[in-house]
């Protein structure tokens, strides 16, 4: 409720509450473990890991987007030229993701965890598909790729979340 002013001296200040607009009873509570790990994971994301993953699944969106392109599949110089960089640049990520803090919540820090392992070794078999100029083998190699790309988007959701939840509870 606001008050209003009474006409005799300064205005009064209005006087509504946090509480009044959204009582705190429909207000669902985290325990203090769902919290704490959301609190950390937004620390987590602060402190390079948005950045890390954000530069993680941009190489996978890249290389989704330039798999789309017709000679993706029948140009060998265009595989060279335009997947092998995102291949590499996945693989480098995935290294330089290990030596990163890991996730406080040990169920992304898993799923982040298998993306690295899958990311180091998807890039490595995509840059020798190239470079052995075997169809086969290159379609093969992209297909962690894809999968690679839906979790990651799973994952950020997910991460996201639990960042947002501790951050709408302080």
């Amino acid at each position: 409720m606001t008050s209003l002013p009474s006409g005799a001296g300064p205005p009064a200040r209005p006087s509504l509450t946090k509480e009044q607009l959204v009582p705190s009873s429909a207000i669902p509570t985290a325990s203090p473990q769902v919290l704490g790990l959301g609190l950390q994971t937004d620390a987590w994301l602060r402190l390079g890991g948005r950045d890390l993953a954000g530069r993680f699944a941009g190489e996978l969106l890249r290389l989704i987007t330039a798999l789309q392109d017709k000679p993706a599949l029948t140009d060998r110089r265009f595989a060279a030229t335009r997947i092998r960089p995102h291949c590499l640049a996945v693989e480098h990520l995935a290294a330089e993701a290990r030596t990163y803090s890991p996730l406080p919540n040990p169920r992304p820090q898993q799923r982040w965890a298998k993306l690295q392992t899958q990311g180091k070794q998807a890039g490595a078999d995509c840059d020798r598909a190239i470079t052995d100029g075997k169809f086969t083998v290159f379609t093969k190699a992209m297909n962690p790729f894809v999968t690679m790309a839906r979790t990651m988007t799973d994952l950020l959701d997910t991460i996201g979340t639990a960042a947002a939840h501790a951050g709408n509870t302080r």
